[in-house]
């Protein structure tokens, strides 16, 4: 009879100094607890099935990833990953999220204060920019993102989703801004979605096209 793997679950800091540690001991599914406080850190997570990344204050949130030099805090390739509890704000300098065919859950997360700008190859999604993903956004805010295009057009404030399986319920999706010199669509989301399940997002029901 074969049974699943026991999952490993990784201390951040008590076991490892940064999370971005914590990923590079990953070998099969893991979870990574990680202690309230600022972590100036970007995430790569490449090739990495069914990651769980979750504040150790259950109910409330406390950890707040601000990223260091990267032009997106937390980059998914091929990748499955589950956050709870978890605020990425890179207060005006990066893209939060980014993920390519890879699957992305947020759980009472909050994506506040990114940006997007000309120098960034994708103009568009300064909270989360995903392509040909699964998508699912629970209980979590994204707001006060920014794209800023000054020589070309501009698109999806908050979200930017082409070709993704989404779910968005319970979310706060608000005062995110796109500005661009040509065009300028979208300031809480753009989905060109594949699939699209999305409920009430804070005081008004969310529409996804196909």
């Amino acid at each position: 009879m074969s049974t699943s793997p026991v999952p490993d679950i990784f201390l951040v800091p008590s076991q490892f100094s940064s999370i971005r540690e914590a990923i590079g001991a990953i070998v099969r599914p893991s979870t990574i607890m990680v202690s309230p406080g600022i972590y100036s850190e970007d995430l790569y997570l490449v090739g990495i099935p069914g990651v769980v990344i979750s504040t150790t204050r259950f109910g409330r949130r406390g950890v707040t990833i601000i990223g260091a030099t990267a032009d997106t805090v937390v980059r998914l390739e091929n990748a499955s990953v589950y956050l709870s509890g978890i605020e990425i704000r890179s207060n005006g300098r990066a893209r939060a999220i980014s993920a390519f065919e890879s699957s992305v859950a947020l759980q009472e997360c909050v994506l506040a204060g990114n940006r997007v700008a000309d120098d960034d190859a994708e103009l568009g999604g300064a909270g989360m920019m995903c392509i040909r993903s699964s998508v699912r956004v629970q209980k979590s805010m994204i707001v006060g993102n920014s794209v800023q295009g000054s020589m070309r057009s501009a698109r999806g404030g908050g979200l930017h989703l082409v070709d993704c399986k989404v779910e968005i319920a319970g979310s706060s999706i608000q005062a995110n801004v796109v500005y661009g010199a040509e065009e300028a669509r979208g300031e809480a989301f753009i989905v060109k979605a594949v699939k699209c399940e999305c409920g009430e997002a804070g005081s008004r029901r969310m529409r996804c096209t196909v």
